[in-house]
């Protein structure tokens, strides 16, 4: 899942791990929010939601409701509006401070639960099978998944030093980008 990148009390930059709900990001702290709650309640704020979940990179969208000053990457809107979101997107509401989405998120170790087409390491190409430990690439547009095994040959995630689109593969690599890199 994407990241969310908001100042803190001490206006440091801080990330925000989006989970697959939709968060109203109008707040000083972002409000996660069920997809009921938002057409029950009729919302009128600034809400980030997730649009397709089927592949390993979630489409998100930003929507907003009239009389809301929202501007991305510098770009206001005089209307009701709704974008599909990009990485490294800056978001402003009103006279407040920015915030980040990306699309980057840190590597995870998880159980393959299956697919509905053979999926295949792309270190060692051999299937993944479910139930195996494995870890997706957290660079922004890839997911390619890779088998993990800490304790035996078979950990492909870290064999080497970056995924195949360039992206490290340690699982303690961090963030790549972070908003001072754009904001200063």
């Amino acid at each position: 899942m994407p990241t969310l990148w908001i100042r803190d009390d001490d206006c440091l930059w801080s990330a925000l791990p989006l989970s697959d709900r939709p968060i109203e990001i109008d707040h000083p702290f972002p409000i996660e929010r069920s997809a009921e709650e938002l057409v029950d309640t009729q919302i009128d704020g600034v809400v980030l939601f997730p649009v397709d979940n089927s592949s390993p990179v979630t489409t998100w969208a930003l929507l907003w409701g009239p009389d809301r000053d929202v501007r991305i990457n510098g770009l206001s809107s005089f209307t009701v509006g709704i974008r599909v979101m990009d990485d490294r997107d800056e978001i402003r509401i009103g006279t407040g401070g920015e915030v980040y989405f990306t699309t980057e998120t840190l590597p995870v170790v998880e159980t393959f639960e299956g697919s509905t087409h053979d999926i295949f390491c792309p270190r060692c190409r051999k299937q993944i099978e479910p139930g195996q430990s494995v870890v997706r690439c957290p660079g922004p547009a890839c997911g390619l998944m890779y088998h993990y095994n800490a304790d035996k040959a078979l950990n492909c995630y870290e064999y080497a030093d970056n995924c195949v689109c360039g992206h490290p593969s340690t699982l303690d690599a961090g963030y790549r980008w972070v908003p001072d890199e754009v904001s200063g």
